[in-house]
């Protein structure tokens, strides 16, 4: 399948490898900054995210820029989808009314990316530029808990977290994609990773008047989607689409917090007397 040429003259096409390949159609927000200042920036022109080649020996399959960054918004409504039902379980849990169910469920599922858009400087926040996310929190909000009264359900702990574990890994993937292409250094992108995926539900705990899972137990959480958080950078760095990049991370932080939670795998903590 021939991929169309660049409008822009001074943009070549190279011929991709098997199975995937960066088309070197231009550089990404990060070294498009960096250039300007005179440095040739950290990530190269083949780290844009502007196709995907996918050679299947019968057909190749073609992913422009627009689709690529498409999937990568649809990744993150799924996580906004799954901490909507968390918070929606946890507000359920306490028996909060319709009012209280929408905002835990709202607060729950924006939070954490409105934060990073404000720390990151972006604008439109990622909600309103994707509206509909907004009345998906809303629909849900209203027709889970009369699903859960309906059915008679009592959501247990471990049933609150496995929503929240896949939110954790959407938010933290793509959260430390997004700070990478706005220019942040790894570090920093890491860490704003880690404020996506974990900052709704500090809001969610406080309001149900709960210490925040993040820091009430030693289990693993916030660390897991630190580490995430580098797995999307070292994997950039090798030359993985970004795409593949954030679902290779999200996965990776989804099947470990999974794991955790049924193997209750913790970190050592301190207790009185200085003894673990």
């Amino acid at each position: 399948m021939d991929i169309p040429p660049s409008s822009d003259p001074n943009r070549r096409w190279h011929p991709p490898p098997t199975p995937w390949n960066h088309e070197h159609q231009g550089r990404n927000e990060y070294d498009r900054r960096a250039s300007e200042n005179g440095d040739p920036g950290q990530y190269s022109a083949n780290h844009s995210l502007l196709a995907v080649v996918w050679d299947t020996g019968v057909v190749d399959i073609v992913l422009d820029e627009a689709t690529l960054r498409q999937l990568l918004v649809v990744l993150e409504g799924i996580g906004v989808l799954a901490f909507t039902i968390s918070g929606i379980l946890v507000a359920a849990h306490k028996r909060l009314d319709l009012v209280g169910v929408v905002v835990v469920a709202f607060l729950t599922a924006l939070g954490g990316g409105t934060l990073r858009d404000v720390l990151l400087d972006r604008r439109p926040f990622f909600w309103v530029a994707n509206e509909e996310w907004v009345w998906a929190v809303v629909a849900l909000s209203v027709l889970g808990p009369l699903v859960i009264r309906a059915r008679h359900l009592r959501p247990t702990t471990q049933a609150m977290q496995w929503p929240d574990a896949v939110g954790l890994g959407l938010f933290a993937a793509s959260g430390t994609h997004i700070a990478l292409l706005e220019g942040a250094s790894p570090l920093v992108a890491t860490l704003m990773g880690v404020v996506s995926a974990t900052f709704g539900g500090v809001i969610r705990d406080i309001l149900v008047n709960e210490v925040p899972w993040v820091v009430s137990s030693y289990q693993l959480y916030a660390v897991i989607a630190f580490m995430g958080g580098w797995l999307v950078w070292g994997l950039r760095v090798l030359g993985a689409p970004d795409v593949v990049a954030v679902l290779a991370g999200a996965a990776a932080i989804v099947i470990v917090r999974m794991l955790a939670i049924a193997f209750d795998w913790r970190l050592p903590g301190w207790r009185l007397g200085n003894r673990f």
